[in-house]
């Protein structure tokens, strides 16, 4: 049997709009546990040098405690570590399992969201979310916070 790592995060499009993304990790692992291994992956939305948005897959994400704010205040600090392993097209991303969907309208202030009943289907691209990112922009963050492991038929 074979194994991937699907990071399930959020994401707000150039509009404002929350969407949910389930990410398909590069890697087809042997085991469960070393499918496990790309939990450390982080994931952005950049723009190629012909305006394309793609995710980019890298290496390490990590999150660190920065004690050396000038305020005094102790900060969360998100970072992404590394070059890109891996980018991600729309095509690239549906052929591989990738799903995007909309948080419903009637959810947004909701603390708790169900995947199954505040999401609706959207058929919207990254070019359709991303109409003008370009090459060079600050990336947009992808935050997850969960993930799920597909076994993997082929």
């Amino acid at each position: 049997m074979k194994y991937r790592y699907i990071a399930n995060g959020m994401f707000f499009s150039e509009n404002g709009e929350e969407y949910y993304i389930d990410i398909p990790s590069p890697y087809i692992r042997y085991t469960v546990q070393l499918a496990r291994i790309d939990e450390k992956l982080g994931y952005q939305f950049v723009a190629t040098g012909n305006n394309v948005p793609v995710i980019h897959v890298y290496p390490k994400e990590s999150l660190d405690y920065n004690d050396n704010d000038t305020s005094g205040n102790r900060r969360l600090v998100h970072y992404i570590k590394g070059k890109p392993v891996y980018s991600y097209f729309w095509d690239d991303f549906i052929n591989n399992g990738g799903k995007i969907k909309k948080l419903k309208t009637e959810s947004f202030n909701k603390v708790h969201i169900d995947r199954l009943f505040d999401l609706e289907d959207t058929d919207k691209t990254f070019s359709d979310l991303f109409p003008n990112l370009r090459y060079g922009d600050l990336p947009v963050h992808i935050d997850y916070d969960s993930y799920d492991i597909e076994e993997v038929t082929g």
